[in-house]
């Protein structure tokens, strides 16, 4: 049925009624306010959620130099840095992990130390790159 119609349309010629010049920019205007709409929303919310529950966090622990989990040394402390970054204040606490390797148990440090300092950027250096035998070694081989 529909098919016929549309045939119909272009034998005889009818014109099919057009948007006016207002209605065109009303729609454009709707469009572009979604949009915009859309990427606010979209990058306003992003917040890490954290997951380290009140009994891991009693297995955290530190002194001026070290962060313990069950009284082990699992991250040593580097620096601080105070910047002030395109209009913004920025505190940024920087650790060094002391077991090798990229694990969950780095989330959980990073975890703490924003627990810890709620309003800081946290860095925490690996000590060891998970991937470095596929990378090859030193002497370019």
């Amino acid at each position: 049925m529909l098919l016929l119609t549309i045939i119909n349309l272009v034998l005889t010629h009818k014109q099919i009624n057009r948007p006016s010049f207002a209605e065109k920019r009303r729609m454009k205007r709707i469009l572009i306010l979604g949009f915009v709409a859309a990427v606010l929303v979209s990058c306003s919310g992003i917040r890490y959620k954290m997951t380290l529950t009140e009994d891991e966090l009693s297995k955290f622990s530190y002194d001026k130099e070290y962060i313990y989990y069950n009284s082990e040394k699992v991250a040593k402390f580097g620096y601080i840095e105070y910047e002030y970054d395109r209009g913004y204040k920025v505190l940024e606490i920087s650790f060094e992990q002391l077991r090798p390797g990229l694990d969950d148990f780095t989330d959980k440090i990073v975890e703490f130390i924003r627990y810890k300092n709620p309003n800081a950027k946290v860095e925490v250096k690996i000590p060891q790159f998970p991937f470095e035998n596929e990378i090859g070694n030193e002497k370019g081989e």
